[in-house]
């Protein structure tokens, strides 16, 4: 095998380094005449016994089982051999002409070649090093296309994106497509196979694809099923025509900057909040069903929070049911978001719930929260519930050298039995001290209140800590924790000639400058052996 040399290898890493983004051909939304209106357009509907709610017109050709839907604007059918309308017909004739006539149609236009798995495709346009990331253009895949599950795929910018396919399109649970800036309104999807959307996904655009559109259970979808000619299967699922078509505000990629002399943002600590709350709290009877109430915020309050995710180890089905106000997948300062999930329980028990974010900047820096609730079965015993909510009094930066930083714990009593024993703890911070909130002075964390607890510490280097909460009652328990961190920045570095505050250094600049270091050696070395012969 011919090995490189050490020249060649600093040869190959300049030219990698150099190599500007890659073009990706421009995109033209196309225009979807009368199919525009339709939220679910198929010859097949099949909606299964969970209700799916349908903002926009609804057409098919048969109904495959029971009225398990909810439309707000008209449906077109030709069931019993009634003919079908006017207007169901010239929808299905401009579905094809979207997709297939004219310079507009999506399978006319020419795009740029990618690899099936979207998450993955590392884009240079869309920022080096950041897979997932798309900007405006059209798409190919040759084979099936796919989004993993649990991931994400980002839209960034305003403009025109179209996906295509010469197979299958595949979504998979709890994955989510995400506008940075782009608009519902300009996103297409054109596989040549059957599309399966994966369960509790988030998915957002108009997909035409007569070879049959199969939506999981709970799929919140912002566009169209254009299925004219195949079936749609629905099952308790959200879809909506997109009803603004002004793109979302967009937020920064994270790229790696290339000697810029642009300042990044001052990062800001994201902190998330989560709230658990069975219904039942109790059993008395024995096993059965219960209901987990969820309420996630964001406590920081400075930024939104992207990227929010809810899992809990005990119950698999959550539902986000409420609070994205304006849609755009982002947990802003003053949402709260609702979710649920019903288990069947056979013995009493504990659960935890966590609840993720990251904060919207280039940082994207993550916020964790749990919620720890027990439910007792067998016996009318009602367990409590705490919750501790911890804020630093910095949540920029301290300067190098760090800085005294207050916590402010809030605990609250969310369940419906008064604790006693109540506690505050924070792992890097001693003595917590409790401020306020006994508000009848029984001594006792009564439903409703909120006792405050506060420390100081002197943070020298960016930290991280947890803050815990504990109070007793009914001969149970009751735990809860809290973390966040304190950041302080590192040394500055000297004067480069940058502007200070705009220089920024990355990866390639360090790769570069080893591979100059590693090159003026070997010259070193190839003069000295030179010089040697020469001698010689």
């Amino acid at each position: 095998m011919k090995k490189l040399n050490i020249a060649q290898t600093i040869v190959s890493f300049l030219v990698v380094g150099l190599i500007g983004p890659a073009s990706v051909f421009a995109a033209t939304s196309p225009s979807l005449g009368t199919a525009a209106t339709f939220g679910i357009l198929s010859s097949t509907y099949t909606p299964t016994i969970a209700n799916t709610t349908i903002t926009g017109d609804l057409g098919y050709t048969t109904l495959s089982s029971g009225l398990f839907f909810t439309v707000s604007g008209s449906t077109y059918t030709d069931v019993s051999g009634v003919p079908a309308g006017a207007v169901y017909q010239q929808a299905g004739i401009d579905q094809s002409t979207a997709l297939n006539t004219g310079p507009d149609g999506l399978n006319v236009q020419t795009c740029t070649p990618i690899t099936g798995t979207l998450d993955a495709v590392d884009l240079d346009g869309a920022g080096p090093m950041v897979p997932g990331h798309f900007v405006p253009g059209c798409y190919a895949v040759t084979g099936a296309m796919n989004i993993t599950a649990t991931t994400n795929i980002y839209l960034d910018g305003a403009g025109t994106y179209i996906f295509k396919s010469t197979a299958a399109l595949t979504t998979g649970a709890d994955s989510k497509v995400i506008l940075n800036g782009a608009s519902a309104c300009d996103v297409f999807w054109a596989p040549a196979g059957a599309t399966s959307l994966g369960a509790n996904s988030t998915f957002i655009g108009t997909d035409i694809d007569a070879a049959g559109i199969s939506i999981g259970d709970t799929v919140n979808w912002v566009g169209r099923a254009l299925a004219f000619g195949g079936t749609i299967l629905s099952n308790h699922d959200i879809i909506s025509i997109p009803t603004s078509c002004t793109p979302v505000t967009p937020t920064p990629t994270p790229v790696v900057t290339r000697h810029s002399q642009t300042a990044l943002p001052t990062p800001i600590v994201p902190i998330i909040g989560v709230i658990k709350v069975p219904t039942p709290l109790a059993l008395p009877a024995g096993p059965g069903k219960v209901t987990y109430n969820y309420t996630v915020w964001n406590v920081g309050g400075l930024q939104a929070l992207r990227d929010v995710s809810l899992i809990d180890d005990k119950c698999s089905q959550i539902r986000l049911l409420t609070g994205d106000i304006n849609g755009n997948n982002l947990l802003d300062p003053g949402e709260t978001w609702k979710y649920d999930c019903t288990a069947n329980l056979t013995s009493t028990t504990t659960n935890t719930a966590i609840a993720t974010g990251y904060s919207n900047d280039p940082y994207h820096t993550a916020t964790i929260a749990t919620a720890v609730a027990t439910v007792v079965v067998g016996t009318p015993i009602q367990p409590p519930l705490i919750n501790v909510v911890k804020v630093p009094s910095q949540l920029t930066p301290f300067p190098y050298g760090g800085g005294n930083v207050t916590f402010t714990y809030t605990v609250t009593n969310p369940g419906v039995v008064a604790m006693h024993n109540v506690s505050a703890n924070d792992d890097k911070c001693s003595p917590v001290s409790f401020v306020s909130g006994d508000t009848n002075g029984n001594n006792l964390l009564d439903p409703g209140e909120n006792w405050v607890y506060t420390c100081t510490s002197n943070i020298k280097v960016s930290t991280g800590n947890v803050a815990t909460a504990r109070g007793d009652a009914n001969g149970l328990t009751a735990v809860a924790y809290s973390f966040v961190n304190v950041l302080v920045s590192s040394p500055e570095l000297p004067n480069t000639g940058f502007s200070p505050a705009g220089f920024t250094i990355s990866w390639l600049d360090i790769i570069l400058a080893i591979a100059v270091i590693v090159l003026a050696i070997w010259l070193i070395v190839v003069s000295k052996k030179g010089k040697r012969r020469m001698n010689i």
